[in-house]
């Protein structure tokens, strides 16, 4: 019996392979864009991607930024006086339910913040105006806090929150349809904890201003740079000055400088201590020919005498 191997051709299978290959790809032309397409890496689909790279980047340094101060804290050294303030009045005001009602309201179809018996007080029209006049006296709030205001950012700031204000934490616990109404009472929340700030005399741009545009896909690339410099926020005051090893003390600088001279009403160099220089910088103006010719001369025999040496 015969193997069939026997009669099998390698070469001849490889060719048949290579023209069917042929036959299918002149029938489908595959190119570089259709690959791309079909591994989901075209450059639109590329760009989208590095755009949401970008917004998820940026959403994260601000969560971390914001996590980092509380609302009646400041890095303006000038100003910690006013802390103490600012907190007890940011803690006394989360027991009124009308810090969570205005000025913002309630989204459509829903009535109430809180639910029924739990003795906070809801939005009236009195509360609504007050809310609406210190809005009004703000003007336009930053881009974290206005139209802007995003409640993810956040959670890392009200979850220190959580931590030393107990009003805070039993008002959200009354909340009357958390996942619709969480969002309007935070940022109420941070609204009138804004224009405590701003009637106090602390910045409120020093919180709700680490972001300043939204991100586009032509600008996604500078964001995430620009983002990474939110992260590093300091304190203006905090910058340290170092020289190297070879560079000259800066007394004995500013010595020099001294040394040499001053530079009088006119603009002109004098010296600013003749008893202690060896040489005397003389001003040139005023002299005529036979003392500029008699100077020549000296300075020649003062070189002369320098190369004898």
């Amino acid at each position: 019996m015969s193997s069939w191997f026997g009669n099998f051709d390698p070469s001849e299978a490889l060719k048949k392979v290579k023209d069917i290959s042929s036959q299918v790809q002149d029938a489908i032309p595959i190119d570089d864009e259709l690959i791309k397409k079909l591994t989901l890496r075209s450059d639109d689909l590329q760009a989208e991607h590095d755009l949401i790279d970008a917004q998820e980047t940026r959403k994260e340094l601000v969560r971390d930024y914001l996590a980092s101060i509380l609302p009646w804290e400041t890095k303006d050294e000038a100003r910690v006086i006013l802390v103490d303030e600012c907190e007890e009045s940011m803690k006394s005001m989360t027991a009124n339910g009308e810090t969570f009602t205005g000025p913002f309201e309630l989204p459509e179809g829903i009535e109430q913040m809180f639910v029924s018996d739990s003795e906070m007080t809801e939005a009236t029209d009195d509360s609504r105006a007050e809310a609406a006049k210190k809005l009004e006296k703000m003007g336009k709030l930053p881009e974290l806090l206005g139209e802007g205001f995003d409640l993810d950012p956040h959670v890392g700031l009200i979850e220190r929150l959580f931590k030393v204000d107990e009003n805070l934490v039993r008002a959200h616990s009354l909340l009357e349809s958390a996942g619709k109404t969480e969002h309007i009472f935070w940022k109420n929340y941070f609204f009138h904890c804004a224009y405590i700030r701003y009637t106090a005399g602390l910045s409120v741009e020093e919180i709700w201003s680490v972001q300043s545009k939204p991100i586009t896909t032509d600008v996604a690339a500078e964001s995430v740079t620009a983002a990474a410099s939110l992260h590093e926020i300091e304190d203006e005051n905090s910058v340290e000055l170092t020289f190297e090893a070879n560079e000259p003390d800066i007394k004995s600088v500013a010595s020099s400088v001294h040394d040499v001279g001053d530079a009088d009403a006119h603009g002109e160099i004098v010296n600013s201590s003749p008893e202690n220089s060896e040489y005397e910088i003389v001003d040139g103006e005023g002299m005529g020919e036979e003392e500029l010719d008699e100077l020549d001369a000296e300075i020649a025999r003062e070189l002369a005498e320098i190369d004898d040496l």
